[in-house]
């Protein structure tokens, strides 16, 4: 998606098989990036 991004393009999954939108694709980043960041803090907290 970057690449598009940085191309001034959009991406689009279906064109490459997927079936997630492009929103859902970037929930699931943005929810994975929470999720790792909380565990680094509670790894941090508990140290």
């Amino acid at each position: 998606m970057k690449m598009y991004e940085s191309k001034g393009e959009t991406y689009r999954p279906s064109d490459d098989g997927f079936v997630f939108s492009q929103t859902q694709i970037s929930l699931g980043i943005l929810t994975r990036n929470r999720e790792r960041l909380a565990q680094k803090a509670w790894k941090t907290a508990a140290a």
